[in-house]
């Protein structure tokens, strides 16, 4: 198994050179679009909801 996997690889190099072409281009294009801050903020997303009901008071909301 080994010793086909290398007998091609070595046999058919640019099939190989032009992989790895593909593979880098691949790599570099997901590299590009990744969203990379300078500072990540660490705090967790917090979420303020506001409830209201018809008729009823701040209090009796709570």
């Amino acid at each position: 198994m080994i010793k086909s996997l290398l007998e091609f690889g070595l046999t058919r190099s640019a099939i190989i050179v032009l992989g790895l072409v593909v593979f880098c281009a691949a790599g570099l294009v997901a590299f590009s679009k990744l969203n990379i801050e300078a500072y990540p903020n660490p705090a967790p997303v917090i979420l303020e909801i506001t409830a209201q009901a018809a008729g009823l008071s701040a209090e009796e909301m709570e």
